[in-house]
């Protein structure tokens, strides 16, 4: 199955983006193996491979217990012919959109972005209380297509480090802010797993 990372963010936050949620997906569902590919730069011909397992940027679980073969593909903030073509034949497009609505109104230009299978990312966001009704009255995005990553501190640290699985597993100190930030991870995953179960 082939899922495309794209958006209008910098490059760096969508392969950080990517990566985040391999690791939640590679939490979540063990049974899975999770492939990632990226760009070295804007003008690559296609995304590299990252190495096997023991590299610091790979995502993969045991062969052994796989059952489904995830790719990940970074297609970067980019919109040329080559872009569009790799989100039309993926099976799911991930838009990364920013947590303060920057560059929303935009996003339907972009006829791919309608595609049928695709998932809203909005990552380090503050209050996600309202943001799912704001986000289908203003720009008539699907709420049940919006995943959200919250801004927090020590999950966007562990992040970085490619650490997510572990702050997850460690069972953060039970904060309001906490709880929150693992409802919406979980919510985060079940859609992915929504979407996934339909290949």
């Amino acid at each position: 199955m082939k899922v495309v990372f794209w958006g209008e963010r910098s490059p760096f936050e969508i392969t950080q983006n990517m990566y985040t949620v391999a690791e939640l997906l590679a939490f979540y569902m063990p049974s899975v193996q999770i492939r990632i590919f990226r760009r070295r730069n804007p003008g690559a011909a296609e995304p590299n491979r990252t190495a096997g397992r023991s590299a610091k940027d790979t995502v993969k679980q045991d062969c052994n217990s796989c059952k489904k073969i995830i790719s990940f593909y970074d297609c970067g903030n980019r919109f040329d012919d080559k872009t569009r073509r790799q989100i039309r034949e993926a099976d799911l497009a991930v838009v990364n959109l920013y947590g303060d609505g920057y560059g929303w109104e935009h996003y339907g230009e972009y006829g791919i972005l309608r595609k049928e299978h695709s998932i809203y990312l909005v990552s380090g966001y503050w209050e996600v209380s309202d943001l799912r009704r704001f986000m289908e009255k203003t720009y008539r995005i699907d709420a049940r297509n919006i995943a959200i990553i919250p801004y927090n501190n020590e999950f966007q640290d562990a992040a970085k480090r490619r650490g997510a699985a572990k702050f997850l597993r460690q069972s953060v100190k039970r904060s309001e802010k906490n709880k929150m930030l693992n409802d919406e991870l979980k919510r985060t995953v079940f859609l992915f797993q929504r979407e996934l179960s339909k290949f």
